[in-house]
């Protein structure tokens, strides 16, 4: 595992406005199910108070009245936080270096989760290095980008085991300067196993132009942005609610991707702002990714070596100020 990048806590409860969030997603394609919790910790100037959420969304495509989107608050009183150790604790929910549980109830409905996580050989990335010294810049990393999960879930009174199955976490701070994004993940491509792709394209207001942060790791080589890349040489070709296409080239390699997902397998969230106006998130981990690589042949024209391809096995989110009236899954909050 890469040692470079650990997990740690940055919350400040005494500054005006700041959110850490902490999630792990993973997909079985096996079973068809797929799964994203993640632990966030807020304070807004509008609240003026401190509180914790858990999320938690599952999705089965063959049985989708087990399908889950609920987000629970409870009072900062309940959160514990360990440096030493990396440990969270939420209630009956939390994460530390190697394990991650909670439960959710509504009703007679249940959402219950525990994992282990296998990190030996995780794969670390941080998604927008050099900027963690500037204030305006989120921080975006992720300790085991791509790592093995073996657990067990239930959902209402069916049971699901998963074993060393594919799993992604992350850890962003910072992200309050931010008007709109689209993000992907995929640890699931079909012709290579070993292949990796994060990547996201972020806008800080109307008139910025967008940077755009891809990572790559191909044939046991790690493809990472930059600033001078993510601003000038990383491009978002085309982004919309409902797909987003990017390309790059880097180290003699040229990689071209687009992400697509149907509108019935996402999920949104509306996040009010102080000026009265919204913004809308929705995510699915059921997209399809599709990336092409090409290398320089003798003659100096690029040449595609490889297709690889992930169908309704990556994970894709989109925020921005319009509503994807197409989706009609919503988090519920509780």
């Amino acid at each position: 595992m890469n040692k470079e990048i650990t997990n740690q806590f940055f919350i400040d409860t005494t500054k005006e406005n700041d959110y850490e969030a902490h999630y792990i997603l993973w997909n079985d394609p096996q079973q068809e199910i797929s799964m994203m919790f993640r632990y966030a910790l807020l304070k807004t100037p509008e609240s003026q108070t401190s509180n914790v959420k858990v999320w938690a969304c599952f999705w089965d495509r063959n049985k989708p009245e087990n399908n889950v989107g609920w987000i629970k608050e409870y009072p900062l009183s309940d959160l514990k936080l360990s440096n030493n150790k990396y440990r969270l604790e939420i209630g009956d929910s939390g994460i530390d270096q190697t394990k991650a549980w909670g439960q959710l109830s509504k009703g007679s409905k249940k959402l219950k989760w525990s994992f282990d996580l296998d990190i030996r050989d995780a794969i670390s990335v941080n998604r927008l290095p050099d900027v963690e010294k500037y204030q305006f810049f989120p921080n975006f990393y992720s300790s085991y980008c791509k790592h093995k999960l073996t657990g067990w879930i239930e959902v209402n009174q069916d049971r699901y085991e998963v074993n060393q199955i594919n799993a992604s976490d992350g850890h962003y701070t910072n992200v309050q300067n931010l008007a709109s994004w689209s993000w992907g993940n995929c640890v699931n491509f079909e012709e290579d196993p070993d292949f990796l792709f994060e990547g996201i394209t972020t806008y800080y207001n109307d008139w910025t132009s967008p940077s755009t942060w891809l990572f790559f790791y191909w044939q046991g080589k790690r493809y990472e942005s930059n600033i001078v890349d993510a601003m000038f040489i990383n491009r978002e070709l085309d982004s919309d609610l409902n797909h987003w296409s990017f390309e790059t080239e880097k180290e003699g390699v040229r990689f071209e991707g687009k992400m697509s997902a149907d509108p019935k397998t996402m999920i949104s969230f509306t996040h009010p702002l102080p000026d009265g106006s919204n913004l809308y998130t929705t995510i699915t981990l059921n997209a399809t990714l599709v990336i092409q690589i090409y290398t320089k042949n003798s003659h100096g024209n690029w040449e595609k070596v490889k297709t690889l391809t992930a169908d309704r096995k990556a994970t894709f989110e989109v925020t921005k100020p319009l509503r994807n009236k197409r989706v009609t899954s919503e988090f519920d909050l509780m």
